[in-house]
């Protein structure tokens, strides 16, 4: 389990008080609207909130967003990154959200300047889907 870690009954990882869980699952971007299809256990809502930007607001309270890693499968290929940032304040009492962000290459070779872009709704196994992999904590009593 590592240094100083131990199971505890629901399967979270406990260090120094604190219950680590792992959420995964995946949501279908929409082009510019709201994604229709959400399915990731622990998430209320998936929002498309700007262009390439989405807002993900978990359904509970947690005292820290440890990690969260986002991967990208895509129907055709692509020249697009994604990147976690804009993490709420998180309190005990608090629910947590974050934004999830699409840039493609802006074609100088580099992407320190990258354009936003949106993600077309192609459904089914072989279409476009953000994938989230989320390490969060919460305080164990």
């Amino acid at each position: 389990m590592g240094v100083n870690g131990t199971q505890n009954r629901g399967g979270g990882l406990l260090t120094k008080r604190q219950e680590q869980v792992m959420i995964t699952g995946y949501f279908e971007p929409n082009g510019s609207s709201d994604p229709t299809v959400i399915k990731i256990p622990g998430v209320s809502t998936v929002v498309h909130s700007a262009t390439g930007k989405w807002t993900v607001t978990l359904d509970d309270s947690y005292y820290e967003v440890i990690s969260v890693v986002p991967s990208l499968q895509l129907h055709t290929l692509a020249d697009v990154k994604l990147m976690m940032s804009d993490t709420s304040d998180v309190a005990k009492s608090t629910v947590a959200s974050f934004t999830i962000l699409a840039y493609t290459n802006n074609n100088s070779g580099s992407y320190e300047a990258p354009a936003a872009c949106d993600i077309a709704n192609v459904t089914g196994h072989a279409g476009n889907r953000i994938h989230l992999t989320m390490i969060l904590a919460r305080r164990s009593t």
